[in-house]
């Protein structure tokens, strides 16, 4: 937390010139991965497309091993549904990056990313529900938890069943992600920069 409170609040230095740099890269990165380039013949044309699948299957790991393998405490159905969870997941993580190589997967692409984030949803919630089931004669599951399981559950299937956002939108918010960011990192080579001295 420290580390990211320095980075946005950095102290003045003669390398100001990097968060430049940086900001420069952010931008060409935001205008590159734009999906206005599709009809195009320029080689990067696919790059977006790629970019949204690496985002996809780098969000699923960094959940699974920041977050649920941390969950397989316990035991019985519940561990075993998490088990479940944590292996479809990968394996959905692994199709991402395979996708974002290049190696055709007989998935349909157009709005995958809405399906797969509906996927984690409807899993994540089967599995709190079945918690919150096996808890019920305790305090220590909350019913507030049991209705948020529950919406998973019905966001879930509905991203699954009738996806309402395409790999474009999701390629379009990480482009102009990039190009707010650069913005930031312009903004904090200004307060880096040393003052000279009169």
């Amino acid at each position: 937390m420290s580390k990211v409170k320095k980075l946005f609040n950095p102290s003045k230095t003669k390398f100001w010139w990097a968060y430049i740099v940086l900001a420069v890269a952010l931008v060409l990165c935001g205008l590159i991965l734009m999906p206005i380039w599709g009809k195009t013949d320029v080689f990067w044309k696919e790059w977006g497309t790629k970019a949204v699948c690496a985002c996809i299957g780098a969000l699923i790991l960094i959940y699974l091993f920041t977050f649920l393998i941390h969950r397989f405490k316990g035991a019985g159905a519940v561990k075993v549904l998490t088990i479940i969870e944590f292996c479809l997941l990968l394996l959905t993580a692994v199709a991402c990056i395979l996708l974002t190589c290049g190696i055709s997967l007989g998935i349909p692409t157009e709005r995958n990313a809405c399906t797969i984030l509906g996927m984690a949803f409807y899993f994540r919630g089967v599995v709190e529900i079945f918690r919150g089931y096996y808890h019920r004669s305790s305090n220590n599951y909350p019913l507030w938890w049991l209705a948020v399981a529950v919406g998973f559950v019905t966001i879930g299937c509905w991203m699954f069943f009738k996806p309402f956002f395409t790999n474009v939108t999701v390629q379009w918010i990480i482009s102009i992600a990039f190009i707010c960011l650069s913005i930031v990192f312009i903004v904090l080579a200004f307060v880096a920069k040393p003052v000279k001295k009169k």
